[in-house]
């Protein structure tokens, strides 16, 4: 699936939210990368990795972009 667009980056980002918080004690920066996945995935986008019904399919490029910090 490399560049393919498929696979979603939710996994890297929350592990960034994680190294945020344990490693650097930023836990506002943490939280706020946490809220805006959250929000993200309520609205059902996702990517083909991840897909079920009624998601709204998006390529991994677009996905990151939906994410507002």
């Amino acid at each position: 699936m490399i560049g393919q667009q498929k696979v979603s980056p939710v996994g890297m980002i929350m592990a960034l939210a994680l190294m945020l918080r344990c490693t650097f004690h930023l836990e506002q920066e943490a939280a706020a990368i946490e809220k805006a996945v959250e929000k993200v995935l309520e609205q059902k986008f996702i990517t083909e990795d991840m897909y079920y019904k009624g998601a709204k399919k998006v390529k991994t490029q677009e996905l990151g972009l939906t994410l507002h910090v």
